[in-house]
């Protein structure tokens, strides 16, 4: 409190300006430490945090030169870690978006740091919570980068990407396009996932893709019938059996494919 009062937060967020690598590291580690007292992130904010993190994830973008050098990558995770942080405040949100969150989110998504990658997409999943930030968030290139990330090993990243792709797939546009971006695939592998964290996220994410006709076929074409089948099946958890049985009945219902028959090969229909 008293490094506070003492005018700290406007030095940290002037510190930020630095190419030291070491100093920035440290320096973040610093800031992550002081956001963890809630009643002082209204100040940080308002003494330009959101701005410096913007601006330090674009310096240090993977693609870039600074961004591959030695210590870049814990960079990214901290400031991931902080933009996910405040994303979860609903006091933040609008002025996250506002200051160009979105477009600096779609770069760490590109990182090659699980941590990073897992914190954008939680971002991600907090900051579009209203059809406008929806369509900001397809406008940043989004859908692709959250599509992506479905597809990748880790299973923090596949778990926080599931949630993003929930959360943008209530949006129309955003439902059509996540699924021509590939996003059902990834969701679809999850369904077979021993943890039950995964199938829980992947059944929530597939109800709301599977609401749009054109989708339930390619989620059929993609296969997606025989491991909801299997999970009707073989899962006692209520949550993973409602999704499931959900998107089923939403395939199933598509006028553009008849899936009755492998349904029936699947033993769906006794």
């Amino acid at each position: 409190d008293m490094a506070v009062h003492c005018g700290v937060l406007m030095r940290f967020i002037h510190l930020t300006e630095s190419h030291d690598i070491l100093l920035l590291n440290y320096l973040i580690i610093a800031m992550a430490t002081t956001m963890r007292a809630e009643r002082w992130r209204k100040r940080f904010v308002e003494s330009g945090l959101v701005q410096a993190l913007v601006k330090l994830v674009h310096r240090y973008d993977a693609s870039s030169e600074p961004g591959q050098l030695p210590g870049a990558g814990l960079i990214r995770i901290g400031i991931g870690g902080m933009m996910r942080d405040l994303s979860a405040a609903e006091l933040f949100k609008t002025t996250m978006v506002h200051l160009g969150a979105l477009p600096a989110l779609n770069i760490l998504a590109h990182a090659p740091e699980d941590k990073a990658q897992a914190a954008a997409a939680a971002t991600v999943a907090f900051l579009a919570f209203s059809d406008e930030f929806k369509d900001l968030a397809r406008e940043a290139g989004l859908i692709a980068s959250i599509a992506h990330l479905m597809r990748k090993r880790s299973l923090q990243v596949q778990l926080e990407s599931a949630e993003a792709v929930r959360v943008l797939a209530s949006n129309h546009k955003n439902k059509m396009a996540l699924v021509d971006a590939g996003a059902h695939d990834g969701l679809r592998d999850m369904l077979d996932h021993q943890s039950s964290e995964a199938r829980v996220r992947a059944t929530s994410a597939l109800c709301l893709l599977a609401t749009n006709q054109d989708n339930s076929a390619a989620l059929s074409k993609s296969g997606a019938v025989r491991p909801l089948v299997k999970l009707l099946d073989s899962i006692s958890e209520p949550n993973v059996l409602a999704g499931a049985a959900s998107v089923l009945a939403n395939v199933t219902s598509s006028k553009i494919l008849d899936t009755r028959a492998e349904l029936a090969a699947c033993g769906a229909i006794p």
